[in-house]
């Protein structure tokens, strides 16, 4: 980016350089889609972060071209500015292949056909958001609030309930009204027996409402890297054992002098 080339003179020079037959109606057409009209004559160096990230956006964009890196793209915007961004990559992604790095967990659920995760400079695993949480992810967790009358007797009934259904339910936290049950994946197709149960029955359950939330992605990262940092730690340790061994071992009579 050249801090002396205003938000239009990039899209038209890179537009010029990629051979755009159009390059300031296709120019125009990228201000707009990245929303930076009020900015098309600023100079780069007059844009905020979040700004020049759009900008590149743009610019990357433009010339229809095929392969495309973009390396955190929405880092230093907001939450209005990401999301509309990820819409725009959506919109542009039919025809291309788009290599894209994040540290946003639910921008690579929501934009990646297929998701790989890295770990210590490592690759430690990678296939569609619906494997990943497949493989890695916990299951369901479902939510429940009591009733502020509800007896611990209905609390029990209730869990209970869940393990008739799921017998591999644990329960993940129990404070105040709020009860969290962990439910396998394999579970699933139980759920809406097991929902009709809780909807016949709130009052002998003592339940005032109850949702359910499939494992994220934010889940399924940190389970991959905490099993690569139990990898790691495993081979040091073999192979201080083994250098251990190593040192221990005879040397049938031979010697080094250093």
């Amino acid at each position: 980016m050249f801090d002396d080339l205003t938000v239009r003179e990039h899209l038209l020079f890179f537009a010029r350089l990629k051979g755009v037959v159009d390059p300031e109606q296709e120019t125009d057409l990228k201000i707009i889609e990245v929303g930076l009209e009020d900015k098309a004559d600023d100079l780069s160096s007059q844009l905020s972060g979040g700004q020049k990230r759009k900008l590149s956006v743009a610019i990357a964009l433009i010339g229809d071209s095929k392969i495309i890196f973009l390396d955190e793209p929405t880092s230093r915007m907001d939450v209005w500015a990401r999301h509309h961004t990820w819409n725009l990559l959506q919109n542009n992604k039919s025809g291309r292949i788009i290599v894209l790095t994040t540290h946003f967990m639910d921008e690579a659920d929501t934009l990646g056909d297929r998701i790989a995760i890295m770990a210590d400079g490592g690759l430690e695993c990678a296939g569609s958001s619906l494997f990943l949480k497949s493989k890695y992810g916990v299951g369901y967790t479902l939510t429940f609030i009591q009733t502020d009358n509800a007896a611990e007797n209905k609390k029990k009934c209730l869990i209970a309930t869940i393990q008739k259904y799921a017998p591999e339910a644990k329960v993940l936290s129990d404070v105040g009204a709020e009860v969290s049950v962990q439910v396998p994946l394999q579970s699933a197709p139980l759920f809406p027996e097991m929902f009709a149960d809780f909807d016949a029955n709130m009052d002998s359950y003592g339940i005032a409402g109850y949702g359910a939330s499939v494992t994220t992605l934010e889940e399924v990262f940190m389970k991959v890297g905490e099993g690569a940092d139990h990898f790691k730690t495993q081979f040091k340790e073999n192979r201080e054992d083994a250098a251990l061994t190593d040192s221990t071992a005879p040397n049938n009579g031979e010697s080094c002098d250093l």
